[in-house]
């Protein structure tokens, strides 16, 4: 080891001029230890909240909670000024940097190589990197990874830029928070390009492991703003607030884009998503016949190009570019709109239209389409209808007094306040969202999901809300998946105590059903088994290869999980749980090197379990 530190540390080292360096940093902590690093004296707190204080537990420290013995770097890029600096090493319990720290000057034009060619150590779905940019605005990511499929448990990679996932957009279930998955790539390596476009402030970008995956590259184009691609953040679609007009990355339009024409277009194209169609989608994007987000994905039969740093460039987002929020159909609205603005002259330059013909790229290419477009944009008038043109304020007043209806979830809302409000400020940065469930409307029974990550690190919490102040319930015993699937309140009532039904999932995509009924202040276990299987798990055996005609089979529960309901099956007035399901063997064929997974028979699932005696009917 480098360093074991029993005491503060301090790390001195100089540089030569002043230039843009990253300083990388290998430690280890055990549990409950843990290891943060200030850079002349200033430190690093967490992102969100801004106000909260936090600096241990952020991803540019060592948490040894997650770490358990584990190394991990951190690589921080900087820019320092010529002359000496210093790396203050604090920690809370033991700690050991195990290599010296390594400090290396850094290009500052184009794609900056940061990382090259780092393979893991084993992992069990731990912290691996964290590149923490500290003052810097970021262009575009540009990172590749490895992943070998292996028995039973294969090499995963999750990626997490500025604390959110990025999804796997080929895993529907499971999977969906490991970027880069084993049985996946089977070996391969894949090459994705982030165009981030942040702004200067401190930004992480976060890599777990699962086994021993290998990072091909991480590279970063750094350097001023740039708010054009995609990069349209402002939610408030308020028509009366004037925006600023929004610049475009490298070789701009000579008419920057002003984020009231894209209003205006969000209520052509959806009335801001009061169109039946367009409650989500609310710019359109990628709609049947449109093939936007084909083009972006490089999904699309005839690929397109657009020049970067003077390059020719495939356009090719990898999946990335799909609308599940109101948030995303703006991003990548905005994203499809930069690109119909451009083209490439034959001098390999690149030029652009006018906004208004750009529009009308956008659009069906009516001259129509535009039109009303400008219409809303510049005079606030919908003249599609027959009747007197429509004020946008009057719209608004509609839209607004829908607001009014969220006063039914006021309960709801009262209980998660109310919730979020049982924990320290320390332990509340690290939770996303309370999700609350009640008996009934009005109730003071609640299911609360505490998610620390959605689908991924999550606890369920039982409660009852009475005057304001919550009473928790207790567990016989802890839920031992890391996340809840699903939970609910039994919809029949038959039982003379309240019953609560829970879906647990791991990591690995399996877990169990529960049965709890409530007893005043306690939960009272009544049932639980093996309901969730989202993994085939394969492996090989003599038995799959005489049964099946393959040697590596595993199996899977069709939809991921069992369903349950409750029937009277022996007539003694108590009901029992029945759980039914279809089963799927999956099984490898391995064809001309390729591996492909087959369906090669499927079982009916039905299991009966019969509740204990105090489970009476009312």
């Amino acid at each position: 080891m480098f360093q074991k530190l029993l005491n503060p540390f301090k790390y001195q080292f100089s540089v030569n001029s002043d230039d843009l360096y990253s300083i990388s940093i290998s430690a280890v902590c055990k549990k409950k230890n843990y290891l943060r690093v200030e850079i002349d004296g200033v430190a690093l707190k967490g992102i969100l909240p801004k106000s909260r204080n936090e600096f241990f537990n952020i991803p540019s420290s060592w948490n040894g909670n997650e770490l358990k013995n584990i190394a991990k770097t951190v690589v921080f890029v900087i820019k320092l000024s010529k002359g000496n600096h210093n790396l203050n090493f604090i920690h809370r319990g033991q700690a050991e940097i195990i290599l010296e720290p390594t400090i290396t000057k850094l290009n500052n034009a184009g794609l900056i190589t940061i990382l090259k060619d780092v393979q893991s150590e084993e992992r069990n779905c731990q912290p691996w990197i964290t590149v923490a940019l500290i003052d810097i605005s970021i262009l575009v990511l540009d990172i590749s990874a490895s992943c070998q499929k292996r028995f039973l448990d294969s090499d995963d990679v999750k990626l997490i830029i500025d604390g959110k996932i990025q999804k796997n957009a080929k895993s529907i279930l499971r999977g969906k928070n490991w970027f880069w998955r084993g049985w996946q790539l089977k070996g391969k390596t894949q090459i994705s390009r982030f165009d981030l476009n942040f702004p200067s402030g401190v930004h992480f970008i976060e890599l777990w492991a699962d086994r021993t995956p290998m990072l091909g590259s991480l590279e970063l184009e750094v350097g001023g703003e740039r708010t054009g691609v995609g990069g349209y953040k402002n939610r408030d679609l308020g028509w009366w607030k004037k925006s600023k007009p929004v610049k475009a990355y490298t070789y701009p339009p000579e008419e920057p884009l002003d984020p009231n024409l894209v209003k205006a277009m969000i209520f052509q194209e959806s009335r801001v998503g009061n169109d039946s169609d367009g409650k989500l989608n609310i710019m359109q994007v990628g709609n049947p016949g449109d093939p936007s987000l084909d083009v972006l994905n490089n999904a699309s039969k005839k690929p397109e190009n657009e020049l970067k740093n003077g390059e020719l460039w495939q356009v090719d987002y990898s999946g990335m570019a799909k609308v599940n929020t109101v948030y995303d159909s703006i991003y990548w609205g905005v994203r499809w709109l930069y690109h119909r603005a451009q083209w490439i002259g034959n001098d390999n330059k690149r030029y652009w239209f006018p906004w208004k013909e750009a529009v009308k790229r956008y659009g069906p290419g009516t001259s129509e389409y535009v039109e009303n477009v400008f219409n809303i944009y510049l005079d606030g008038v919908d003249k599609r209808r027959g009747e007197s043109p429509i004020k946008l304020w009057l719209f608004l007043f509609f839209l607004f007094s829908s607001v009014f209806f969220s006063v039914l979830q006021y309960h709801k809302y009262s209980i998660k306040i109310a919730v979020l409000d049982t924990f320290t400020q320390e332990q509340r940065v690290y939770i996303n969202d309370v999700d609350i469930k009640t008996k009934w409307p009005g109730g003071n029974l609640f299911l609360a999901t505490i998610e620390r990550d959605k689908d991924w690190w999550e606890d369920l919490k039982v409660g009852k809300y009475i005057n304001g102040r919550i009473e928790w319930l207790r567990f016989p015993e802890e839920i031992v998946e890391q996340s809840v699937l699903a939970v609910g309140f039994s919809r029949l009532k038959i039982f003379l105590r309240p019953g609560i039904w829970v879906y647990g999932e791991t990591h690995m995509g399996h877990g169990n059903f529960y049965v709890f009924t409530i007893e005043n202040s306690n939960l009272k276990l009544s049932l639980k088994t093996p309901a969730v299987d989202y993994n085939p798990d394969i492996r090989w055996s003599p038995d799959n290869l005489k049964k099946y005609g393959y040697g590596q089979c595993g199996e899977i529960i069709r939809g991921g999980k069992l369903s349950h309901y409750l029937k009277y099956v022996d007539g003694d007035n108590i009901p029992e749980v029945v759980l039914s399901g279809m089963e799927d063997i999956i099984c490898e064929n391995v064809l001309d090197d390729k591996i492909e997974e087959i369906r090669v028979a499927s079982n009916p699932i039905y299991k009966i379990f019969y509740l204990p005696k105090h489970l009476s009917l009312k």
